[in-house]
């Protein structure tokens, strides 16, 4: 798990100097949660995306697992049915 961890947020938050307030869970961190369930499949691409980004590095993929829920700053995002539920412009801007 820390392995995992390390690949997918540790090591990219300090790549780009943002560690310890991105990329760690630790009182004083901004740590987005996302729960995986190692059941179904993820297709990956701009229909399933909720960015408003217009490209995709990972379109026409499909992965292993599948998104079961995300939470920011303590709230549900992404529920269950992969909805997400965030409110509109909650997201904040974090310059590096």
């Amino acid at each position: 798990m820390e392995r995992f961890v390390a690949l997918t947020s540790s090591n990219a938050a300090r790549f780009y100097g943002m560690w310890p307030r991105k990329g760690a869970l630790i009182a004083g961190s901004d740590a987005d949660v996302v729960l995986v369930s190692p059941k179904g499949e993820t297709s990956c691409g701009m229909g399933t995306c909720a960015s408003a980004l217009d490209y995709s590095i990972w379109e026409g993929r499909v992965l292993e697992g599948r998104i079961a829920r995300v939470f920011k700053g303590g709230h549900e995002v992404v529920d269950e049915n992969g909805i997400v539920c965030a409110e509109r412009g909650s997201g904040r801007f974090l310059r590096r």
